[in-house]
């Protein structure tokens, strides 16, 4: 069995033109349940290293580079180590990643054409059944099964439910999925090692997206941004238009 965990960054609502986040990005990560243990012991122990652990934290780029939260009074060097070594911890496991990236203007511009004015899909959704249909093919390769674990999201549950329903019972387009099983399952963060894995590598993903479009990133994300060629991201081999096509007919 796998646990795949799933997690957004870059996520304005509605607002498609924010040129400081033109980017939405929806990352999965892929975890054995056999090896779970662990690697959530594994993780933990990387950050006792440095602080001692409530009962229930998260870890927060952005509270990791800004010195924040459970990291004030840390100072900057050794935030960095915690960053670099949170890279080497997906680098030595060879953790599975899967991600979509949605540039804001360009998916407004597609909502409008195939829509109209009146009706905005959230990019979550819309970068949901590429995720999906990429786990699948993975499960499917792997002769295994999965469970989707979400980060606790209820403005989108109903969505989730709806879309994940519908490529289980999928039968006009090719994209039925067959290997994830059961519901998603949403969880609070502070709960999660997974959730916390993800939001991690989703952030990254997303500011490497944004220096391929021209974005300057500074420094404390730009020096990162060197392990992503290094973690192992799982290219997708899917149709693009078919899943497109499903989104139009299915998604309004």
């Amino acid at each position: 069995m796998k646990l795949i965990y799933i997690d957004e960054s870059g996520n304005t609502g509605n607002n498609f033109k924010d040129s400081q986040q033109p980017i939405f990005l929806l990352a999965a990560i892929i975890l054995d349940e056999r090896k779970w243990f662990a690697l959530e012991l594994e993780f933990y122990s990387i950050i006792k290293e440095y602080i001692t652990l409530p009962d229930e934290f998260e870890i927060h780029v952005i509270d990791l580079k800004t010195g924040k939260n459970i990291f004030n009074n840390i100072d900057f060097i050794k935030r960095m180590e915690i960053r670099n070594k949170i890279f080497s911890f997906f680098q030595k496991n060879s953790i599975p990643i899967i991600y979509r990236r949605i540039i804001k203007n360009k998916f407004e511009n597609f909502c409008i054409k195939n829509y109209g004015h009146g009706i905005l899909i959230q990019p979550y959704i819309m970068a949901l059944p590429f995720i999906c249909k990429a786990v699948d093919s993975y499960l499917l390769m792997n002769d295994a099964q999965g469970i989707l674990i979400f980060d606790e999201q209820k403005e989108y549950y109903l969505d989730v439910e709806k879309s994940l329903k519908k490529l289980r019972f999928e039968n006009e387009f090719n994209l039925k999925t067959t290997r994830i099983i059961e519901k998603g399952f949403f969880i609070d963060s502070k709960k999660s090692f997974g959730i916390q894995l993800v939001d991690f590598i989703a952030y990254y993903l997303r500011k490497n997206e944004e220096k391929k479009l021209g974005l300057k990133i500074n420094k404390f994300d730009d020096e990162a941004l060197m392990f992503i060629a290094k973690m192992n991201i799982i290219e997708t081999n899917y149709n693009d238009a078919e899943i497109t096509d499903w989104i139009k007919m299915r998604m309004v």
